[in-house]
């Protein structure tokens, strides 16, 4: 099993920030900061119509962690896709333009995820200029119900990938190209 990774990769240098709207919402979103703070501390309480913050469409999304897709649909703000993990975990995105999974319907699908795959882009069908991706973590509880957990507690350690604007421009030509 590989290391954790951030949902987000290292575009061009900078690294993407953790997003507080509303402090009383168990996610996070990232995004990346117009005017990066070196060094400087990857959390920022913002306000929703902030320009402090951007991201290109088509950014890649990677799965954090190995796992199992069970769910991947449309919905009124882009594509979610949440992926089980196997160990009591399930992850959560949404907000994306494109999935790189199939679309499950009444039946999860059960595709399989390994950390650090692309399972889709950031973006949302209106074209929104700014469409940070939301992430969320559930962990199961005894009772075998899933309570959403911080993920500002584990994803500081997680491992980055580096992504620059030629692999993006690929990732982009593959996705259009039959398979």
């Amino acid at each position: 099993m590989k290391p954790p990774v951030v949902p987000l990769p290292i575009l061009n240098g900078q690294r993407p920030i953790l997003l507080i709207f509303d402090h009383t919402d168990p996610a996070v979103e990232l995004a990346y900061e117009r005017a990066p703070l070196i060094g400087g501390n990857r959390v920022r309480t913002v306000a929703r119509d902030s320009t402090d913050y951007w991201i290109p469409r088509l950014t890649p999304v990677f799965a954090v962690n190995d796992g199992r897709v069970i769910y991947a649909r449309e919905q009124s703000d882009g594509h979610a896709i949440l992926i089980d993990h196997l160990n009591g975990w399930v992850s959560m995105y949404s907000r994306l333009v494109h999935m790189f999974v199939a679309p499950t319907r009444n039946t999860p699908i059960q595709a399989p995820a390994c950390a650090g795959d692309i399972i889709g882009y950031v973006g949302t069908p209106r074209g929104t200029p700014v469409t940070p991706l939301r992430f969320e973590l559930w962990r199961m509880t005894e009772s075998e119900d899933f309570m959403p957990v911080d993920p500002i507690l584990f994803i500081r350690r997680w491992q980055h990938v580096d992504w620059r604007d030629a692999q993006l421009a690929r990732a982009a030509n593959d996705a259009r190209s039959p398979s």
